[in-house]
């Protein structure tokens, strides 16, 4: 995205619209507003209807505050964005552009045709020989779906963006990390073979945290030189194979609690400025309201949202110690504390385990809210208690990079953290720079900055037409040359140009129908990988399975054992809850069989729950007739293997 001079950041919520409006400047940037409205959104209003109030509000918003400026960047949900981080060998562009193509094909899980798919190369990693490649792809259908919205605001829409993206640039940049690579060892993409070639100052010691860790050896300096040296040297030539950060590099968590999604950003071990895992969970705001509405028993969903604003708080040990001096509504705090523990915080601890388990994973240090449910009374204290790591909520930037203008509310800034990380994506100062902007609006675009000799061109025809009205039958005559010179310029750079898109277009056609037969051979090769990955994520700890069986027709049979039945129900609700992988998931059978293996700890009566689960793969391709799970008789169970899955 090419970088402008003054940029909006628009993030439509589904209950407040927040805008930001950054101006590129020479020393940094400066945020000249942070505007924010509610949208009033009645219960299950239609579609239409809600885009309809959406835009109006955000017209109605920009009007308010007589904002000018028309560039604007907007966001797509990011439950409705597949993503994947891959390494790929280090090799020539041209050959890395072939793999990745090839790599998108493999991992993306519809078809590539019907996909708008991005990518971003990261070439500062520790390994030399490697790259790591983001891969962001989306239906076609679902960006033509948004941009019609989007058009409706009455702005331009210069880029599209992504919800947990606009959230972790927004993060980066305020630790430092900005496309300019400001921060201390970061190198930009393309610039890790020039700070190889550089020579470099030698450290005189090694830090756990980076910079943070220079203040924490302070007292290291009162220490003789020569001795610290000889201890260090070893530490730094292996930890600078770790990234910037060195291999015990600070790992934080970015969570932006909205209305009716939580969005995810969990930065990348010893690589700034790179992701490392992303998620949107449908468990936020709106939820907490419905519980405030259910256990007060009103009628009115605003009313009970009221409630939440102004009288409800988490419940926790940091409310005790403070003598539960702030007023509450006892009622309305207990159901809001279950739901914060039973739906937020324990999809937080699957995202997190989920990242752990994976092969770059590792523990998170910190946890960063954001979002306009972080301002919730306790509600930091009470993550902070659950998940054992420290919780924080996002405070003013830190960056001196970015100038406040006068009149910028710093008390509504964590609610407003997304539109600022698309406003900063408009202007050029993120690291992340993935757009969804359809591709003819990016030509457009980029036409408009081209070609300016030819303009000048034209403008000095211009010229000429004006002087050779009184210049004579001498300056006329050399104007007609110039004027056939011009556009015999013009001619022939234009059929350049098209000889040059005609040659790219049959050399990509041909590449396209060689990788349509490869994908042909190997496609679908992690469907069933990632299958698994996602049904793991969803099964409680004390559920252990046995088989599973995932037919051709799309067909999903889950045989499983468990000590008692509660965590099979929830097993069954979390699969039902999960509508983007399968439809109908119901428990068939549950009969009681004996336990002579001891799997489960504590089971002294050698007796386990055998069931099944049935449902429906929503993304399966049949390809091959159907293969039936084998037809057990009533009571009856399959040979079970000495081990679960």
């Amino acid at each position: 995205m090419a970088g402008l001079k003054r940029c909006l950041g628009v993030d439509l919520g589904s209950s407040r619209i927040k805008v930001a409006e950054i101006q590129a400047l020479k020393s940094g940037y400066r945020l000249l507003r942070l505007l924010q409205t509610d949208v009033d959104m009645p219960p299950g209003a239609p579609e239409d209807e809600r885009v309809q109030r959406i835009t109006q509000a955000l017209r109605d918003l920009l009007k308010a505050n007589k904002v000018g400026t028309k560039h604007a960047i907007f966001c797509l949900p990011g439950q409705s964005v597949f993503w994947r981080l891959v390494k790929l060998p280090k090799t020539n562009e041209e050959r890395l552009l072939r793999i990745i193509e090839y790599e998108a094909r493999q991992q993306i899980p519809f078809p590539l045709d019907q996909t708008h798919f991005e990518y971003q190369i990261f070439e500062h990693g520790p390994n030399p020989d490697e790259v790591e490649v983001l891969l962001v792809a989306v239906k076609r259908e679902t960006v033509s779906n948004y941009m019609r919205a989007f058009r409706r605001s009455g702005l331009t829409v210069s880029g599209i963006g992504v919800s947990w993206l606009a959230l972790f640039n927004y993060c980066q940049f305020d630790a430092g990390i900005d496309k300019a690579g400001l921060a201390s060892g970061f190198a930009p993409p393309g610039a890790a073979a020039d700070q190889a070639a550089a020579p470099q100052k030698k450290k005189s010691g090694f830090s756990f945290f980076g910079k943070k860790g220079k203040k924490a050896a302070k007292g290291a300096e009162q220490e003789p030189e020569e001795a610290e040296d000889d201890l260090n040297a070893p530490l730094d030539e292996e930890a600078s194979d770790f990234g910037s950060e060195g291999l015990f590099g600070e790992v934080k968590a970015y969570v932006n609690l909205g209305a009716n999604m939580m969005d995810l950003a969990i930065e990348k071990q010893g690589l700034k400025g790179v992701a490392g895992f992303c998620r949107s969970i449908p468990h936020a705001g709106s939820e907490l309201t419905r519980a405030i509405q259910n256990a007060l028993s009103l009628e009115s969903f605003r009313e009970a949202e009221d409630i939440k604003r102004k009288e409800t708080v988490a419940l926790c040990s940091a409310l005790e110690f403070d003598g539960g001096a702030t007023k509450h509504n006892p009622k309305a705090s207990e159901a809001l504390t279950q739901i914060v523990e039973r739906r937020i915080i324990g999809e937080l601890r699957r995202s997190l385990d989920f990242y752990i388990s994976q092969p770059d994973g590792v523990a998170v240090d910190a946890i960063v809210l954001s979002g306009g449910q972080a301002a919730l009374p306790y509600l930091a204290s009470l993550i902070e208690e659950k998940m054992g790591v420290p919780v924080t909520v996002m405070e003013a930037p830190q960056n001196e990079r970015l100038q406040l203008a006068s009149g910028v509310e710093q008390s509504d800034w964590a609610s407003g953290a997304m539109a600022v990380g698309l406003a900063l994506q408009g202007v050029g100062a993120t690291v992340i720079e993935i757009d969804f902007l359809p591709a003819d609006l990016k030509t457009v675009q980029r036409f408009k900055g081209q070609y300016k000799e030819v303009a000048a061109m034209i403008a000095l025809l211009g010229g000429m037409v004006f002087y050779s009205r009184n210049a004579g039958v001498t300056l006329e005559q050399k104007y007609l040359q110039a004027e056939s010179e011009a556009r015999r310029y013009v001619d022939q750079t234009t059929q350049n140009m098209l000889n040059t898109f005609a040659q790219v277009a049959a050399e990509r056609q041909e590449l396209a129908a060689k990788f349509e037969t490869m994908s042909k051979v190997a496609a679908d090769q992690d469907f069933w990988l990632r299958f698994l990955s996602d049904l793991v994520m969803e099964k409680p700890p004390e559920v252990v399975l046995d088989y599973v069986y995932l037919n051709s027709d799309g067909s999903v049979t889950i045989d499983g054992e468990c000590t008692t039945i509660a965590p099979i129900n929830r097993f069954q609700q979390n699969l039902a809850a999960r509508t983007d992988l399968l439809t109908d998931a119901k428990i068939q059978n549950v009969v009681q069989v004996d336990d002579p293996y001891r799997r489960f700890p504590g089971n002294t009566g050698n007796k386990a729950n055998y069931f099944r689960i049935a449902a429906r793969h929503k993304d399966k391709i049949v390809r091959l007739r159907a293969t039936p799970a084998p037809t057990l008789a009533p009571g009856q169970t399959p040979a079970r293997p000495g081990y679960g899955y």
